[in-house]
């Protein structure tokens, strides 16, 4: 967008001050280097972090003197997402206060990835009265859904009884579309892992994660995206890429990528399922056979294309790998596993290596480093995931039909070992950084980012973080509570990390 826009005499209504300040943080956050989504792949300290906390403070700053302009609401979840300040993208969320069928549409906005960005309760709230636990949030989505659907049966009986037919077709389109929608796959799968960081111990069943609310055959389908993504403030020509775009924290919602995720899923409740339920285990493995072959088909599109981000592409690749795994040692009319074994090991191994490369890349001594998304919250979640799966797997297949071949054990110590060595490290990188939060300066550092050097400026076509500059002069204390806000966040969103636990 153009810097010219931002020129111009100072409106007097409020809603012209309001278009004006968005205006000015879409332009440094398109100066941060943020690109659309085809070139998402790229992490927060790519980015010029001293463009995104001044566009936050700007949208914080704006939020108080147009409250109900949700537009700041919506462009702030996403910059707080993108800087891993979990908290503050919920606090943000809740500013827009959706209600009823809305969060099908506008959900993705902070739920998609949530449990790799803040997956626990907000310390020193209360979840019932702030909403700010996120796992109880995505149980009241789903509660939607399933009311949705009650009503939608009862408005189609009605419908019937007083002849109403072209209507009882129009409900039957708006349940096919909520039953297929990439939200709901999107809560139960968000809700799933957030499950297991919690208690990773805990058998997972399909009622308790939300499965009743999507189709007889979640993984076989193709899902509609009802996203709303008009909402979003955009004043790009209709050639450009909208900006909505432009401040995804990673890729958007994917019916491949959902389906991919919810086979993964389908494979933990396999293998945390308890010994002794054989009739159970028995149907959840014939699910898994059943589904494997479809969702397979997805995979070298899925890899190769941008739904996922890099810790997702190595998670799905050794995830599907470790399926065929489990079903080989448990279907009778499978050969033994020999080959398969090996090959295994191997894919596992690469992808615990990726994973350790990617935690090793954090670099939280770097003077600029800040617990962003895409290059600390998001990698190290996925990582612990990846660990925890190779032990429950391990664990299951101990118990098949082959359990006493020994390159099973074998395989299966194997297994253990690489976990252990990746839940070591991820346990080590949440330590480093939680100490560098802990350590003093960085009230200093994030108000030293926020500053422009420049002398302040009435004209914004200079800089647009000169309004930054006449907010220090005028605002101080303000942006002083924004630093310590955002501070307190960073801290927040460490507690997750801390209290991940090794199966």
């Amino acid at each position: 967008m153009s810097l010219i826009k931002l020129s111009g005499a100072k409106p007097e209504a409020e809603v012209q001050f309001a278009e004006k300040d968005l205006e000015i943080a879409m332009a440094l956050i398109k100066l941060s280097g943020a690109k659309p989504e085809a070139e998402v792949q790229f992490a927060e300290k790519d980015l010029a972090i001293q463009r995104l906390l001044q566009a936050a403070a700007l949208l914080e700053f704006g939020t108080q003197r147009s409250k109900a302009n949700p537009k700041f609401a919506l462009m702030l979840v996403r910059l707080y997402f993108r800087l891993g300040a979990g908290s503050l993208a919920i606090r943000a969320y809740q500013r827009l206060g959706i209600k009823q069928i809305q969060g099908d549409t506008l959900g993705y906005m902070l739920f998609d990835r949530i449990s790799t960005l803040h997956p626990h309760p907000v310390s020193g709230s209360s979840s019932i009265e702030d909403d700010m636990d996120p796992s109880d949030q995505l149980r009241k989505m789903q509660g939607l859904y399933r009311r949705q659907r009650e009503q939608i049966r009862t408005s189609i009986w009605r419908s019937f009884e007083h002849g109403s037919y072209d209507s009882i077709f129009q409900l039957m389109e708006v349940s096919d579309k909520l039953s297929r929608s990439t939200a709901a796959a999107m809560m139960t799968i968000e809700l799933s892992r957030i499950t297991r960081f919690i208690d990773p111990k805990a058998a997972q069943h399909k009622i308790s994660l939300g499965y009743n609310t999507l189709s007889t055959d979640p993984l076989l389908q193709e899902y509609s995206d009802n996203s709303d993504y008009t909402s979003f403030p955009n004043f790009e020509t209709s050639a450009s890429a909208p900006f909505e775009m432009y401040t995804r924290p990673g890729p958007g919602p994917s019916s491949d990528r959902y389906r991919v995720m919810l086979l993964v899923d389908l494979l933990w409740m396999v293998v945390t399922c308890h010994p002794n339920h054989v009739t159970q285990k028995t149907c959840l493995l014939l699910d898994l056979q059943t589904s494997i072959r479809a969702v397979e088909q997805l995979l070298p599109d899925t890899m190769t294309g941008n739904c996922l981000t890099y810790p997702e592409r190595h998670y799905i690749f050794t995830a599907s790998k470790l399926a065929r795994l489990v079903l080989a040692h448990f279907d009778p009319h499978s050969p033994p596993p020999g080959e398969l074994l090996s090959h295994t090991v191997e894919t596992v191994t690469e992808g615990v290596l990726t994973s350790r490369d990617l935690i090793d890349q954090i670099n939280v001594d770097d003077t600029h480093y800040f617990p962003g998304f895409l290059h600390t919250l998001h990698p190290l979640y996925m990582a612990h995931d990846l660990a925890s799966l190779i032990v429950a797997v391990s664990h299951f297949i101990k118990q098949s039909p082959y359990a006493g071949i020994r390159a099973t054990h074998e395989s299966s110590d194997v297994y253990q070992e690489l976990a252990k060595q990746l839940q070591s490290r991820v346990s080590e990188k949440a330590e480093a950084i939680r100490n560098r939060l802990n350590a003093g300066s960085w009230l200093d550092f994030i108000m030293d980012q926020v500053r422009i050097e420049d002398e302040p400026t009435n004209n914004p076509r200079a800089d647009p973080g000169s309004k930054i500059a006449v907010l220090f002069d005028e605002k101080p204390a303000f942006i002083e509570n924004f630093a310590a806000e955002l501070l307190d966040s960073w801290r927040e969103s460490t507690l997750g990390l801390a209290s991940l636990q090794s199966l």
